[in-house]
């Protein structure tokens, strides 16, 4: 995709309004481990590096992630995936306002 081409670091992105959902599901529960699946939408307002013009686009993903509980008790990350869904231009809504 054209809005896209480059590498996407932190100053490329203007503004973003993150949303993920509560847990759609989580199971595998054995007191060590976990598993969850969430739902994500990301609208994003993103500045091309090589003209300064600015795009926005809307992401929506599933993710499936699990969790391991180290020696403290706390919970971590012990692996994410993300199944892209949607990636497109919002053309018409223009760009993202504060």
């Amino acid at each position: 995709m054209s809005i896209l081409r480059g590498a996407c670091t932190g100053e490329d992105i203007e503004q973003r309004l993150s949303q993920n959902y509560n847990p759609v599901e989580l199971g595998n529960y054995d007191g060590r481990t976990a598993t969850g699946k969430w739902a994500l939408i990301d609208l994003v307002t993103l500045i091309r590096k090589d003209t300064g013009e600015k795009d926005s686009i809307a992401i929506t993903a599933d993710y499936a992630d699990t969790f391991v509980k180290i020696a403290n008790g706390e919970w971590r990350f012990q692996s994410i995936r993300a199944d892209l869904k949607l990636l497109a231009p919002l053309p018409a809504l223009g760009h993202l306002r504060r």
